[in-house]
């Protein structure tokens, strides 16, 4: 599989995988910052309880 001129993958390009994985990527991302921002809102309403 060459590079074109963009520096993707053709193969990747034409067969739609690399937006595919590109978007589960950003789900998978979305998903961790909820999870994160989730965990920081505990902590402060631990840090208020005490």
């Amino acid at each position: 599989m060459g590079l074109n001129r963009h520096g993707l993958h053709d193969g990747m390009e034409s067969t739609g995988v690399e937006t595919r994985m590109r978007r589960s990527a950003a789900r998978r991302g979305i998903g961790m910052r909820r999870s994160a921002a989730r965990r920081e809102i505990q902590d402060e309403t631990k840090r208020s309880q005490t």
